[in-house]
């Protein structure tokens, strides 16, 4: 049965060619695995990277952002730059004062009401290419590659940084996985095609490269 998808990745002209596993998650079209489960696990550990453009993503803007989310039962960060995982399991970054960027909830969650929104508060749409990063050679990688010190020491366990990656302006976090550490990567979907491609070819150079969404969230996601 062929699948019906609304979008494509935002990296998805970067991934033609490969041998790929397909599904549907929010209306895109997403890989499940590129190989068998060895190799992807081997890549994993090693420096993976893992499209995750799909997970349903919004921009929330204003005076009222805070008042508003903590209405609709959000668990909010109380410093700029910070981020905390929500009761409902979703991710609330707060980029500065007043903006912030919610992934992984139900859209109607994350739906502001025009009829009732107050002012000064404002959707943003995201479309993001978001990528998961993990494994040991991560900070060899982007020691060459990053604006930034990603070090633990440097990089706190809550912290959001905005900074550069192979020239690209892009949000970073860290968070745990399945109990493993693992980097969280968002950056303007225009550049969707280049960081997968730059990302890939320098996790190649560690024994690692590109790993489906079976790897990190197989119980997750059921293929079409």
């Amino acid at each position: 049965m062929e699948m019906v998808f609304d979008r494509l990745s935002p990296v998805s002209f970067a991934q033609s060619g490969l041998t790929m596993k397909k599904a549907i998650l929010n209306g895109m079209e997403i890989v499940l695995s590129y190989e068998n489960t060895d190799i992807e696990m081997q890549r994993m550990k090693k420096l993976g990277i893992c499209d995750v453009s799909a997970f349903s993503r919004a921009g929330i803007k204003g005076a009222k952002a805070v008042e508003w989310l903590e209405s609709q039962g959000f668990t909010v960060p109380e410093a700029p730059n910070t981020w905390r995982k929500d009761h409902a399991g979703g991710l609330v970054l707060r980029l500065g004062r007043s903006e912030f960027l919610l992934e992984g909830f139900h859209q109607g969650q994350i739906a502001i009401n025009a009829n009732d929104a107050p002012e000064h508060l404002y959707e943003v749409a995201r479309y993001d290419a978001s990528f998961i990063l993990s494994g040991v050679h991560f900070h060899s990688a982007f020691s060459e590659i990053c604006a930034l010190d990603l070090s633990e020491g440097a990089f706190a366990a809550d912290a959001v940084l905005m900074t550069s990656v192979a020239g690209v302006s892009v949000t970073l976090i860290r968070q745990l996985l399945n109990g493993e550490l693992v980097y969280r990567l968002w950056c303007d979907g225009s550049y969707g095609n280049y960081m997968w491609s730059t990302l890939t070819e320098i996790a190649g150079e560690f024994g690692g490269g590109a790993v489906g969404l079976d790897v990190h969230f197989k119980q997750m996601i059921t293929s079409s």
